[in-house]
């Protein structure tokens, strides 16, 4: 029997923006930013992002989830990415560091998660449904972003939907 990894969750620091960018491009088919903005994530934004490691090699990357708090409505954490390594999947790895994520009151307690998919990403859909089933969570999705709106440049992207959890006022 394989013994399952341990992990270890950490608010990144901008120096780990280049490591962050490294590891998304492993994860195909996610779509890879600049690097510039991984750095910004890693550091402007880093009290709503989470980098995973495993604790057998504290210098390799195995998860990543970076988002923000919406402006007009910092109760709603938007998810712009998740990611987790290939050899760590199956370990439920992107719930728990999207339930440490959400577990942060600074200073506003997380009542919405909200995330965009492609309609042919249908792992992102279903974790995201199952993960607000595992809270008894409302989760709604709606059109968002037309393939004509992402469009341009000579790039073909799909549309992009959105996705809803939201969790009752306690």
């Amino acid at each position: 029997m394989q013994e399952a990894p341990i992990f270890t969750f950490e608010i990144p620091e901008k120096r780990d923006g280049r490591e962050v960018y490294d590891f998304i491009k492993s994860c195909p088919p996610l779509d890879l930013n600049s690097r510039y903005a991984y750095f910004l994530l890693c550091d402007h934004f880093s009290k709503t992002s989470i980098i995973c490691r495993d604790i057998g090699n504290e210098e390799e990357v195995v998860g990543f989830i970076g988002g923000y708090r919406k402006p007009e409505e910092p109760e709603t954490l938007f998810v712009w990415q998740i990611a987790v390594s290939e050899k760590c999947r199956g370990h439920k790895l992107s719930h728990m560091m999207l339930e440490r994520l959400i577990g942060v009151n600074d200073p506003t307690p997380v009542e919405k998660v909200e995330a965009t998919y492609t309609p042919s990403n249908m792992a992102s859909y279903n974790f995201f449904t199952r993960f607000g089933e595992s809270k008894s969570a409302r989760v709604d999705t709606s059109d968002y972003l037309s393939e004509e709106d992402l469009s341009g440049g000579g790039s073909d992207h799909e549309a992009e939907k959105k996705i809803i959890i939201s969790f009752d006022k306690q």
